[in-house]
C-alpha cells in the first residue's frame, strides 16, 4: 500500500526510506571521532535529549494556564502562540542544520535522486524533528486538556491536533519565508539579521518568565475571557488552531468554524510552496548564493591585523581567527552578544528588590538583589567556551593539521584570548555598574578581582574537561541550545562558593586577602593541569572535514 502510494506521488520509496533513516540517525548520533581533544566513546543524541528536557520544562510552566481559566479559546491561544514562537525561532536560527544545507547538493546531486524524493525525505525529517520537540513542550498542556475539566477525550484530541498542526505549520511557514527572503537578500545578510532578532527574542524569553507572572496574578487571569471574539483576532494564526478546542466543546458557530477552515487552507498552501523550496535545485541555488560576495568591499580593518598582545605565533593566529570569526560568523557573534540581554534582565530583576548591596558593607548573599548578576558573570566565559568549538566553516580547520603550528599552544592561546578580549571587557562593564551603587572604588576593584578569579576558574574547569581547537566541529541539531542549558549547572556550584565567601570572608580584610590568594593558587594549579592534559591529548586530534 505504501509503495503504491509513493509510486503514484512520483517518489522512490527505497531512496526516501534510506535518506530519512540516515537523517534521523545523524540527528541522534554523535560521531566517534570529533575535532576536539576529548575523544567521545559514547554515541547518542545528548544534545537532542537536553533540548527535549528544556522544552518539556517550558511545557510544565505553561500547563497551569489550562487549569486556571475555563476559557479554552483564551488558554489555547496563549499556549499555541508560545508553541509558534519557539518553533519559528528554532527553524529560522537553525535553518541550515534543521531544514536544508547548501552541502546537500554537493553530496546528493551526483546521485540519481529525484527532486520530489528529496523533498519528501527532507519534509519527513523536518516534521519528525519539529514534532519531537513539540511533543516535549506540549505533553503537559495536552494532558491537562484531557483532564482539567473532567475527563474529556474530545477536548484532549483537539488539543493534540491543534498543537502538532500549529507547530508543523509554522515550521513550513518559516521554510517558505526564509527561502523567499534569500532570493532577494544575500544569505549572510539574512543570517546577520536573524542573529540580532534572536537577541531580541532571548530578551523576550528572559523577561517573559519574570514579567508575565507579575502582571497576571491568579485571580485576574482566572476572570479573563475571550468568549466575545472579534474578527480582528483572526489575524493571529494561533487563534485558528485554538478554535479546534471550542469545536470539541460543541461550539459550531461561524466564529469557530471559519478559523479552523483557515488553518487547514493555510497548511495546504504551505505544503504546496514547501514543495518548491525543499529540493536539490534549491540546495544548489543556496550554495551558489552563499558563495557570492555581498556586494560591498570589506576594506582594511584593525580586526584583520593580529594583536600585539600575543607574542607567540600561535597566539597571534588565534587572535586573528577569533576576532574575524566574531566579525563574519553570525552564530559566534550571537553567542558573545547573547549575554547582554541576560545581564540586563538579571540587573533589572536585582534592582526591583533595591540597589545592589556592597558586599563589604552588607556581607551576605542576596540572590534576588545580586546573585543573578553574579550568575551571569560565571556563565559568560562558559557560554563562550561552549560556542568556540563549532562553526559552519569547520572544514577550514584543515589548516590546523597542515601547518607546523603547535596544536597544544593553539588550544591554550584560545583560552587566553577569551579572557583578554571578552571576559575582562565584560567585567569592566560590570565594574562600572558596581561603582555606581557601591560608591567605593576600592570595594569595586576587590570585588571584581574575586569575581574575575572565579570566572577564570569556571573557564579553566571547562577547558580541563573538554579542551578543543576553535571552530573545528560541525554544528548539529539541538547542540547549541543544549550546550547553553548544560552551562548553567557549573556556575551554580561556583555560586555556592561565592555564597560562603560573602558570609564568612568579606567582613574580614585578612580573610578576604587569603581567599584571593587561595583562588589564585587554585587557578595556577588548574593551568598546569590543563597544560598536561592538552599535551597528552593533542596526539589524538583528527580532522573532521
Amino acid at each position: 500500500m505504501l509503495h503504491w502510494l509513493f509510486e503514484n506521488l512520483g517518489i522512490d520509496y527505497q531512496q526516501w526510506r534510506a535518506l530519512t533513516l540516515v537523517s534521523i540517525k545523524l540527528d541522534f548520533r554523535a560521531p566517534r571521532l570529533e575535532g576536539s581533544l576529548r575523544q567521545r566513546t559514547k554515541q547518542g543524541g545528548s544534545a537532542i535529549f537536553l533540548l527535549l528536557f528544556f522544552y518539556f520544562f517550558m511545557g510544565l510552566m505553561l500547563s497551569p494556564l489550562v487549569w486556571l481559566n475555563k476559557d479554552v479559546f483564551l488558554t489555547g491561544s496563549i499556549y499555541l502562540t508560545w508553541v509558534m514562537f519557539m518553533m519559528a525561532a528554532l527553524v529560522l536560527i537553525e535553518y541550515h542544520a534543521v531544514v536544508i544545507s547548501p552541502d546537500d547538493h554537493a553530496i546528493l546531486g551526483p546521485l540519481p535522486i529525484s527532486s520530489r524524493t528529496y523533498f519528501f525525505s527532507k519534509l519527513t525529517n523536518v516534521l519528525i524533528y519539529v514534532s519531537l520537540l513539540t511533543t516535549a513542550m506540549g505533553l503537559a498542556p495536552m494532558i491537562s486538556y484531557f483532564v482539567a475539566f473532567g475527563f474529556n477525550p474530545a477536548l484532549g484530541v483537539a488539543a493534540v491536533m491543534a498543537t502538532y498542526l500549529c507547530a508543523n505549520g509554522v515550521a513550513l511557514a518559516m521554510i517558505t519565508l526564509y527561502a523567499g527572503i534569500v532570493r532577494l537578500v544575500h544569505p549572510r545578510k539574512v543570517r546577520r539579521a536573524l542573529s540580532y532578532l534572536q537577541l531580541v527574542m532571548s530578551f523576550m524569553i528572559y523577561g517573559g518568565y519574570a514579567i508575565v507572572p507579575r502582571m497576571l496574578n491568579r485571580k485576574v487571569f482566572a476572570s479573563m475571557s475571550l468568549f466575545h471574539k472579534s474578527y480582528w483576532m483572526l489575524l493571529h494564526p494561533a487563534t485558528w488552531f485554538a478554535s479546534y478546542l471550542e469545536l470539541a466543546l460543541g461550539h459550531w458557530g461561524v466564529g469557530e468554524m471559519l478559523p479552523a477552515i483557515l488553518s487547514l487552507a493555510a497548511l495546504a498552501l504551505l505544503l504546496f510552496y514547501a514543495d518548491k523550496k525543499l529540493s536539490l535545485d534549491y540546495s544548489e541555488q543556496l550554495s551558489i548564493l552563499s558563495s557570492l560576495s555581498e556586494g560591498k568591499h570589506q576594506g582594511p580593518s584593525a580586526l584583520l591585523k593580529p594583536s600585539a598582545f600575543f607574542k607567540r605565533y600561535e597566539g597571534r593566529v588565534i587572535s586573528l581567527l577569533i576576532r574575524n570569526q566574531f566579525k563574519f560568523d553570525q552564530r559566534f557573534r550571537l553567542a558573545v552578544l547573547g549575554i547582554m540581554p541576560l545581564t540586563i534582565f538579571y540587573l533589572i530583576l536585582g534592582l526591583r528588590a533595591g540597589p545592589l548591596p556592597d558586599p563589604f558593607v552588607h556581607p551576605r548573599f542576596d540572590f534576588e538583589r545580586g546573585g543573578l548578576l553574579y550568575l551571569a558573570v560565571m556563565l559568560f566565559p562558559l557560554i563562550l567556551k561552549t560556542n568556540l568549538a563549532t562553526s559552519d566553516s569547520y572544514q577550514a580547520s584543515w589548516i590546523f593539521y597542515a601547518t607546523p603550528a603547535s596544536k597544544e599552544r593553539l588550544v591554550l592561546e584560545t583560552k587566553k584570548f577569551v579572557v583578554a578580549y571578552f571576559v575582562l571587557p565584560y567585567l569592566a562593564v560590570i565594574a562600572v555598574v558596581f561603582g555606581y551603587y557601591f560608591r567605593n572604588p576600592l570595594h569595586v576593584v576587590a570585588h571584581v578581582a574575586l569575581l574575575a578569579l572565579l570566572a577564570h576558574i569556571v573557564l579553566q574547569i571547562s577547558m580541563l574537561l573538554n579542551p578543543e581547537l576553535p571552530f573545528s566541529k560541525p554544528v548539529r541539531k539541538g547542540e547549541r541550545s543544549s550546550r547553553i542549558l548544560t552551562a548553567f549547572f557549573g556556575p551554580l556550584l561556583i555560586l555556592m562558593l561565592l555564597y560562603f565567601l560573602l558570609h564568612r570572608v568579606y567582613a574580614d580584610p585578612q580573610l578576604f586577602a587569603a581567599a584571593l590568594g587561595g583562588l589564585a593558587a587554585v587557578s595556577l594549579l588548574l593551568e598546569k593541569a590543563i597544560m598536561r592534559r592538552v599535551r597528552k591529548l593533542t596526539r589524538k586530534l583528527q580532522f573532521l572535514g
